[in-house]
């Protein structure tokens, strides 16, 4: 998803093909045609996979989940692949309870994820400023989120942001595996 980007002049398509690192290739608009396949930088075999590319700078954020229930966060800076974090979503990667957005006005990215509890705390979050490169110590910790109206595990997670340049609204909805489905906003500093 969102593999055309401005910032890149170019695109970005990243995917899982069963073996131990994730691929990617690049498209040239020029060309119009992508790259031979390339290898990331993760030995895990992702199973849902997500890409976002920042607004403000060349550089993309993707995240996979594995069979274990392992949520893995990498970064790419136009060049190369860094392998930012790690977290436990649960289930076998057959669900999405996790995803990406970038702010519009400052490019600060927010992952949003479940964090496998039934009962308070059931979310979490990760942010980047926008004027952070990749790296593992730009990210702030992780902060958990009481989901309101949810009873189950989270097992999807989708957030759209607000497109409109001064804004850093972001919208996020998530359903549990007790077929509630909830939502909140992130006002650029909390949900």
């Amino acid at each position: 998803t969102n593999w055309l980007s401005p910032n890149f002049g170019n695109g970005l398509l990243i995917y899982g093909d069963g073996t131990n690192i994730p691929k990617y290739r690049t498209y040239d608009t020029a060309t119009i045609a992508f790259s031979a396949e390339n290898s990331s930088i993760t030995n895990n075999i992702g199973r849902t996979f997500t890409l976002r590319t920042s607004p403000t700078s060349t550089e993309a954020v993707a995240g996979f989940v594995t069979s274990a229930g392992v949520l893995n966060i990498m970064c790419f800076d136009g060049s190369s692949w860094s392998q930012e974090w790690t977290a436990t979503v649960g289930g076998t990667g057959t669900t999405r309870p996790f995803d990406i957005a970038y702010e519009t006005n400052s490019g600060e990215v927010v992952v949003l994820y479940g964090t496998n509890t039934l009962t308070n705390n059931e979310l979490a979050y990760r942010t980047k400023l926008g004027s952070s490169g990749c790296g593992n110590g730009n990210w702030s910790a992780p902060t958990t989120v009481s989901a309101l109206r949810t009873n189950g595990i989270i097992q999807w997670v989708k957030m759209a942001w607000d497109k409109r340049l001064p804004s850093n609204l972001i919208t996020a909805i998530w359903a549990d595996n007790a077929s509630d489905l909830s939502a909140m906003v992130w006002s650029g500093s909390a949900w």
